[in-house]
């Protein structure tokens, strides 16, 4: 009968399918010798970098630091066709042999960079510890004067960046360094009676140039203190406790 083959012969296909399979996988490992390459990266010591820098005295708020990495790449058996820079927190930084960082999110970020050759094959990663702070790193300065009252006006002379009302925290000390009053600059209105008051004199809800506290002894905030003759008043940036500016004496 047409179609009908002995079970023998079904098998001797099935087994002979079964080498040719063997076969080719073995031709594929021996023509297939494709080497992993390996990535470096040059300089690879421990970052610790903030966004801007103000250290040597000079005004260079909302510039930003940069670090630049250098990467290379080896294959024995091709060439470096591919780079890869990736951060484990922002993703992939570049697609170049070199890269030049700035702007990350705030965070301890793992740099990795590996490199492809030429068949597509990916090496390991190499890899560097990048702590991005971020800081806004305001400056500012104050006057203060007494009105022959007990009462202080402290008008604000800079401010730099200009930092909206519930960003800021206003605290003053006594002569001891102790904390003895603070909030938010957003918690107080104009001449709202409670000791403390802040004058936005161009209505714009930032901390800006012009712009007053009045001090008034022993009332609201200041309940309790009927001189506040060597006292300081300072302000502090809430999202990175950063300071803006020195703290301005009473006296």
């Amino acid at each position: 009968m047409q179609g009908f083959a002995p079970p023998f012969v079904k098998h001797l296909f099935f087994v002979t399918l079964l080498v040719a399979a063997s076969l080719t996988g073995c031709l594929d490992d021996l023509f297939n010798d494709n080497e992993i390459p390996l990535a470096k990266i040059e300089n690879s010591d421990a970052f610790y970098i903030v966004e801007c820098e103000t250290a040597d005295g000079a005004d260079r708020t909302g510039q930003k630091a940069e670090i630049s990495l250098s990467g290379t790449g080896y294959d024995s058996d091709g060439i470096i066709w591919g780079y890869e820079w990736r951060s484990n927190i922002d993703g992939i930084l570049s697609e170049e042999e070199n890269v030049t960082i700035s702007g990350l999110s705030t965070g301890n970020h793992t740099i990795s960079f590996k490199v492809q050759d030429e068949k597509g094959k990916w090496s390991k990663s190499s890899s560097v510890n990048i702590e991005f702070l971020n800081l806004l790193c305001p400056s500012g300065s104050m006057i203060a004067w007494e009105d022959g009252s007990g009462n202080w006006t402290i008008q604000i002379v800079k401010a730099n960046p200009q930092i909206t009302f519930s960003n800021v925290n206003w605290k003053i000390v006594d002569d001891e360094r102790v904390s003895i009053a603070n909030d938010l600059v957003s918690n107080l209105t104009n001449y709202n009676d409670e000791g403390v008051d802040y004058i936005d004199k161009d209505d714009d809800g930032e901390v800006s140039p012009g712009d007053e506290f009045r001090l008034c002894p022993d009332k609201g905030y200041l309940s309790g203190y009927s001189d506040l003759s060597g006292y300081q008043l300072g302000l502090t940036y809430v999202p990175t406790g950063e300071p803006i500016g020195y703290h301005i004496n009473l006296n």
